[in-house]
């Protein structure tokens, strides 16, 4: 064995992270948990002003909407960052890259275990865009005005950490 200064810089970042994520975790848990409950507000006014939307063009015999039923046109609704999402400081996210062999995975491996939240998701990337892609085809037929930020909610709602791996 041998001393690799580019993992033991790796680590000292990852290390860094750690203590970042665990040290604002609570404030976290406490933002994530008002923006769920805004979200699932701003959703159910959304599915009022589509079914709304719809009964009017029924009601109104709008020969597009006999032909082909409802295509939502619903206005976008819109949400402000609450004072306590501006507290937190984003973390930046972290390539790992090597040669094959180097210890990418397993440091990445360690670092997830490491970690005291639960919160948090290791997948292999095509897995993760097979299930994106999956949630993003469920909120288009929801007739979703942006399925992409839907699934992003969503996402951010299951999990404060993302380790992504190639494999």
């Amino acid at each position: 064995m041998q001393t690799d200064s580019s993992q033991l810089a790796l680590i000292r970042h990852l290390d860094g992270m750690k203590t970042a994520i665990e040290g604002e975790h609570s404030l976290w848990k406490t933002f994530m948990e008002q923006e769920k409950q805004e979200y699932m507000a701003l959703e159910a006014q959304r599915k009022e002003q589509q079914e709304r939307y719809t009964r009017e063009q029924r009601a109104n015999g709008n020969m597009y909407m006999k032909l082909f039923g409802s295509q939502s046109a619903e206005p976008v609704l819109q949400r402000e960052v609450s004072s306590l999402g501006q507290q937190m400081k984003p973390l930046k996210g972290l390539y790992i890259f090597g040669s094959p062999g180097c210890g990418k995975t397993f440091t990445m491996d360690l670092f997830f275990e490491s970690l005291g939240i639960e919160e948090k998701k290791r997948v292999h990337f095509n897995e993760f865009m097979l299930d994106i892609h999956r949630q993003m085809h469920a909120a288009k037929l929801d007739n979703r005005d942006d399925p992409l930020e839907s699934v992003a909610m969503q996402q951010s709602f299951r999990q404060r950490l993302l380790c992504l791996d190639e494999f």
